[in-house]
Parts: C-alpha cells; structure tokens; sequence
C-alpha cells in the first residue's frame, strides 16, 4: 500500500506525549541556566578584543604568566604538564572565578571542567604573554 492520500488523514489526529522544555545545548558546556551578563572575576571563552580585555581574564593571564615558567621547562615531566592547568583552574575557581562559553543563543554558560583545563593549558603554552 502506498502513502494515505490527503482526505484520509483529515480529522485524525496524532497524539503526542507532551515534552518538556528544551535547554539550550553548548559543546563543553554544564548544562546549566544561561547567564545574561558576566561578573569581573569570569574568564570567558572565545576570541577577539572582548574577552581579552575582560578583567576575569586579564586576572586569568596573570595567574598562568606565574606558572608558565614550570609549565614550559624542558625538565617538566608530562604529566607534570597535565596537572598544571589543572592547578591553574583550581586558582581561578579558588578566588571565585568561573570558566564561561558563549552559547548560541547569545547566553554565556559554565564550561566543564575539561575545556576549562583545555583553556588553561592553551594560556599556560601562549608566549605572546610572557
């Protein structure tokens, strides 16, 4: 049997379990509530002007100029190189920092851990900052 024709179907209706709201779904993002506006202490993702003059990152780029000399030694083990970000991002959570993302509805969302020490690590590599 092929499809039904049009008259057919009218005055039949489907019934659908009702669903429940949609969250907004960021790549490496908490799911979380999205947040409107950023605090000072944020370090926020991204690139350009913006979130390279933030204070939170400023404070950000701060906090990894003092560990960048470990980081980069010839000497430092790798896995030495592995927990540094991770220290890196403990500082920043320590002193009321948070990592946030850019969704794609304009919202700005808490990273997870992992592209939070992702990010920490890209800072700790940077040599533009030194």
């Amino acid at each position: 049997r092929g499809p039904k024709s049009r008259k057919q179907t009218i005055g039949k209706t489907k019934k659908t379990a009702s669903r429940p709201q949609k969250q907004t779904k960021v790549k490496g993002k908490k799911n979380s509530a999205g947040i409107d506006c950023t605090f000072d202490l944020a370090v926020l993702g991204g690139r350009g002007g913006r979130t390279n003059n933030h204070p939170g990152n400023v404070l950000f780029r701060n906090e990894a100029r003092k560990l960048k000399g470990v980081y980069q030694d010839r000497c430092t083990s790798r896995e030495d190189k592995f927990l540094l970000p991770q220290e890196l991002v403990k500082k920043v959570k320590k002193y009321g920092g948070r990592f946030l993302g850019k969704g794609d509805d304009g919202l700005w969302y808490e990273m997870d851990d992992k592209d939070a020490r992702l990010k920490a690590a890209a800072a700790l590599r940077e040599t533009k900052y030194i």
